[in-house]
């Protein structure tokens, strides 16, 4: 997906044919790392479906724009960085409608999840691990001294 609207988006530019194929390998060589050395193929994604999100807003379609970024932020929250310069592009009074349209997605999503188990819900979206809590020594419990 990745590869296909890295390609458009680059044609909507006018960029050159042969400076394409070479967007599309080195495309494909990043992807490759992201994807099967690393293991996450769902950036990959997200920023497949985040290319398309800026493509439909450069040809003027926030509406679709919205629920492409939404469906990028359901994939991968990482992509939230991206929206505030997607909203400065906007007009005002097309932010709100491109936020509501972005933010649904992810809002069924987590609905569906929390009705389907509120306890497991509630307690993943709550209690994430920070930095400081993976290297923090344990202690163990205490002992009286003699």
């Amino acid at each position: 997906m990745t590869l296909f609207a890295a390609d458009a988006l680059a044609e909507q530019l006018g960029v050159r044919s042969w400076k394409r194929g070479l967007l599309a390998a080195a495309s494909a060589g990043i992807l490759w790392s992201v994807s099967a050395r690393w293991g996450h193929p769902e950036d990959a994604v997200a920023v497949g479906l985040l290319l398309y999100a800026v493509l439909a807003q450069g040809r003027a379609r926030p509406g679709l724009a919205g629920w492409l970024a939404g469906a990028a932020v359901c994939v991968q929250p990482l992509v939230l960085l991206a929206l505030p310069v997607m909203l400065a592009l906007l007009p005002w009074r097309r932010m709100v409608p491109f936020l509501v349209r972005a933010a649904l997605p992810s809002v069924l999503l987590l609905g569906a999840t929390a009705i389907a188990n509120w306890h497991d819900t509630y307690t993943s979206v709550t209690s994430q691990p920070t930095p400081r809590s993976s290297t923090t020594p344990r202690r163990g419990p205490r002992l009286p001294r003699t």
